[in-house]
């Protein structure tokens, strides 16, 4: 099968930026710029979903910015799960609610992607530059954990974290 892919071009895996916006204002950040530009209309994204279907597109990863700033990323959500797509969702996992626990049980995504900078507010919030991002960040790991969503915690390894990176391990297998 993946000789067959590889040799037809299918594109099976993709990654899409819903937008460039943030509600953490991170040191690291390559898109600061990025942040005041127009967001596409879900119109054009379906469009295109459409169209990566079409072309054998199975796995999406939907990311940002902080992709859950869309207001309608519910609605983007349940139309790619719905048209056949498995999502990987990128997000810092402040702005996860119920509402959206509950489609993402309806809907599971393949996994979600949590950045997390520090085993602790210290050296996480330090980094986003937002006071309180890392209680809201693990308060909702756990929320995602206690659902039963699959969760993956990655970590940008830099000199304001590095001592800490042993510690952000030791957190990642807390249940």
């Amino acid at each position: 099968l993946k000789e067959k892919i590889i040799m037809k071009r299918i594109p099976i895996r993709g990654s899409i930026e819903l937008t460039g916006k943030c509600n953490l204002n991170c040191i690291h950040c390559y898109a600061k710029g990025e942040r005041k530009n127009k967001d596409i209309s879900f119109r054009e994204l379906k469009k295109i979903f459409d169209q990566i279907i079409k072309e054998g597109c199975l796995f999406l990863q939907l990311t940002g910015g902080e992709c859950l700033l869309r207001k309608d990323f519910d609605l983007i959500y349940s139309y790619i799960r719905k048209k056949g797509l498995i999502p990987t969702i990128m997000t810092n996992a402040t702005l996860i609610n119920d509402k959206l626990i509950q489609t993402l049980k309806k809907y599971p995504p393949y996994h979600i992607m949590i950045s997390l900078y520090g085993s602790n507010s210290l050296y996480h919030d330090k980094i986003t530059k937002t006071n309180g991002s890392f209680n809201k960040t693990l308060q909702n790991i756990f929320k995602l954990k206690k659902a039963g969503i699959k969760i993956w915690i990655t970590s940008v390894i830099m000199k304001e974290n590095f001592s800490n990176f042993s510690s952000i391990k030791k957190l990642e297998k807390k249940d």
